[in-house]
């Protein structure tokens, strides 16, 4: 009884890392391309080349 209680905290834990993970690099992404649309907000990079 014991091994499935560990094996559900387990799989809990890793769900709340991935969930945060994945948030973590969509924010950061959206940051990214929030401060790329300040920089150049009508062109795509290396539209200016």
């Amino acid at each position: 009884m014991q091994a499935k209680w560990a094996t559900g905290v387990g799989v809990v834990s890793a769900s709340v890392l991935a969930t945060a993970l994945f948030c973590g690099l969509a924010l950061l992404g959206n940051e990214a391309r929030l401060r790329n649309d300040e920089w150049s907000p009508d062109e795509p990079d290396g539209a200016d080349d």
